[in-house]
């Protein structure tokens, strides 16, 4: 069955709030997304890849919160837009 590698919540401004990793994630992938596709205004988008990884995230402009999924990029999880959806 295919998995989420891990989950975190943060700020716009930066702030860590929450996160787990269910398996070892390598490196430091949430730093890439947020450089490289959230800084860069790239904000529109809802997915993106980064080596090994899949990132779908959602943005809640209420809460000034961004909610990230991490998981194995070649994968297909068709249940993380329904889980993302109840935030």
């Amino acid at each position: 069955m295919a998995m989420i590698d891990a989950f975190y919540i943060f700020t716009k401004g930066g702030l860590l709030l929450w996160s787990t990793q269910f398996v070892k994630v390598k490196g430091n992938p949430l730093d890439w997304l947020i450089k490289e596709v959230l800084l860069e205004e790239r904000m529109g988008e809802a997915t993106a890849k980064k080596d090994e990884y899949g990132f779908k995230w959602k943005l809640v402009n209420e809460m000034d919160l961004f909610f990230v999924v991490v998981y194995q990029g070649i994968l297909q999880i068709a249940y993380l837009e329904g889980l993302l959806s109840m935030v």
